[in-house]
């Protein structure tokens, strides 16, 4: 348990995890990536290595360019791309047909605080 566990195996047991959750299976659909990050992270520290899981939280893209995200401000954009300091504060383009100047449809999650993403979407709503 815990520490006698190799090291090789609690990161290959993180990585198939994360791969399976991701991965269109014939028992299972795909979990968008940010919300497989938040099942592995429910399982951080009892079942799964902490450290394994904050690397992994590191390389990997929780919102890739080109995901639809749904914003708190009821808003829907597509990641254009993402901040390397803070994953989960991509650069968002708006998908909003009332706003007309094309600069007040790109919002950096950064530099806006008061904006996040709820959640992923598999596809614009109609």
């Amino acid at each position: 348990m815990g520490d006698n566990i190799p090291l090789l195996v609690r990161i290959v047991t993180v990585c198939d995890i994360f791969g399976a959750i991701v991965s269109d299976r014939n028992y299972n659909n795909r979990i968008s990536v940010d919300t497989a990050l938040e099942i592995l992270r429910s399982a951080t520290p009892t079942k799964l290595d902490t450290d394994v899981f904050h690397t992994l939280m590191q390389v990997v893209d929780i919102y890739p360019p080109g995901t639809i995200v749904a914003l708190s401000n009821e808003k829907i954009g597509i990641v254009m791309m993402n901040n390397p300091n803070s994953p989960t504060r991509p650069v968002v383009r708006l998908v909003d047909e009332s706003i007309q100047n094309d600069e007040d449809k790109i919002i950096d999650l950064m530099r806006d605080l008061t904006i996040f993403i709820k959640k992923a979407l598999p596809k614009l709503p109609e």
